[in-house]
C-alpha cells in the first residue's frame, strides 16, 4: 500500500487498502487512506498535488516522517507557493527534531498565508524547542488570533513558557483562560495555585483555584489536597492537617498528601516526623515534581538533624 502510494499508483493503493480491511491490525490505517481517496474524488476539480498533500498528511500522522518528506518534496518543487505542503514538511522536520530546517519550512508557510492558524502554532513550538521563548509566544499568540483550535492547548503552552520565564502574572492570565473556558488538567490548577500563593501573594485567589479543582475533580486526591495547601499557607495548620487525614483515609498515601503533611510537621518543629514523611514521599515514585521536592526537603532536614 505505502509503496504504491509513493509511486503514485493510486488504483493499486486503493486495492491494497481494501484488502487490508480484513486484518484488524491494519484496518484503521487502511480506512484512513481510503477516506482520503473518497474525499479527493468528491472534488470534481481536485488537482494531483492536493491528493499528494492529503496523503502526505496521513504519512505524517502515522509518524512516517521520512516518507512524508520524500513524498511531498516534488510537490514543493512544482508548486513552491503551496502553503499546506510547507506546513506538512515543516511539521515532519519538527517531529524529527530537525528544528532549524523546520523553522525555515514553517516560516515559508507563514509568509505565504499569515492568517492561517496551524503554521504559526507549529513555528512557535519549533522556536520554543530552539530556546527562543519570547518569539515562540508571539507566534502562538498569532495562531490563537487566527483561530487555532483547540485554543486551550495553545494557551497552555504560552502559560507554561511564561511560567518558565518567571513572568507569573502573564502566565496566570493564560492559565485562567484554561480554567474558565478550556479543559483544565491537574497541572493547570496546581500551577495556578502556586502562582497565586507563592509569587503573587493572593491567597484568596489561590483558594478559589483550589475550590475549582475540587469541584471539577472530586475524585482526584491530588486535586483535593490543593485546598490543604492553601490552608497551610494561611496558617490554618490544624484545619489543613485534618483535611489531609480525611483525604488519606479515603485514598491512601499519595505524594501530595505526604509533602503537605511533612511541611506541617516541619512547621511544628517535629523534625523527625517531617524527615520520615519526606522520605516516605520520595520513595512512592521517582522523578515527579512533588517527589523531587520531597527529596530536596529530606536532604535539607538531614543536614539540619546532623
Amino acid at each position: 500500500l505505502i509503496i504504491s502510494i509513493t509511486k503514485d499508483e493510486h488504483e493499486k493503493a486503493k486495492k491494497y487498502a481494501t484488502q487490508l480491511l480484513q486484518y484488524d491490525e491494519y484496518k484503521n490505517i487502511a480506512n484512513v487512506f481510503l477516506d482520503v481517496y473518497k474525499t479527493y474524488e468528491s472534488f470534481r476539480d481536485g488537482s494531483p498535488h492536493f491528493l499528494k498533500t492529503m496523503l502526505a498528511n496521513v504519512f505524517k500522522t502515522l509518524d512516517f516522517q521520512n516518507i512524508t518528506i520524500a513524498y511531498i518534496k516534488p510537490t514543493l518543487q512544482e508548486y513552491p507557493d503551496y502553503r499546506d505542503a510547507w506546513i506538512i514538511i515543516g511539521n515532519a522536520y519538527l517531529s524529527l527534531k530537525k528544528f532549524e530546517i523546520a523553522e525555515r519550512m514553517l516560516e515559508k508557510a507563514v509568509s505565504l498565508d499569515p492568517t492561517h492558524p496551524v503554521s504559526p502554532y507549529l513555528l512557535g513550538i519549533t522556536l520554543y524547542e530552539m530556546g527562543e521563548r519570547e518569539d515562540a509566544i508571539e507566534q502562538i499568540k498569532n495562531a490563537i488570533k487566527n483561530g487555532y483550535s483547540p485554543r486551550d492547548k495553545a494557551e497552555r503552552i504560552i502559560a507554561d513558557i511564561y511560567f518558565s520565564l518567571q513572568k507569573y502574572e502573564e502566565s496566570l492570565e493564560h492559565y485562567q483562560y484554561i480554567l474558565s473556558d478550556g479543559k483544565p488538567t491537574l497541572s493547570d490548577y496546581t500551577k495556578s495555585v502556586y502562582i497565586a500563593l507563592q509569587e503573587l501573594k493572593t491567597p484568596k485567589l489561590a483558594k478559589s483555584f483550589a475550590q475549582q479543582a475540587e469541584e471539577n475533580m472530586p475524585e482526584n486526591p491530588a486535586a483535593l489536597s490543593l485546598t490543604a495547601w492553601t490552608l497551610f499557607e494561611e496558617g490554618k495548620i490544624d484545619e489543613a492537617e485534618q483535611l489531609l487525614l480525611n483525604i488519606q483515609k479515603k485514598y491512601g498515601d499519595i505524594p501530595e498528601i505526604l509533602l503537605y503533611q511533612a511541611k506541617i510537621y516541619e512547621k511544628r518543629e517535629e523534625y523527625k516526623k517531617s524527615f520520615e514523611t519526606y522520605e516516605k514521599c520520595y520513595e512512592l515514585e521517582k522523578n515527579s515534581a512533588i517527589t523531587l521536592e520531597c527529596a530536596q526537603k529530606h536532604e535539607e532536614l538531614r543536614k539540619k538533624l546532623q
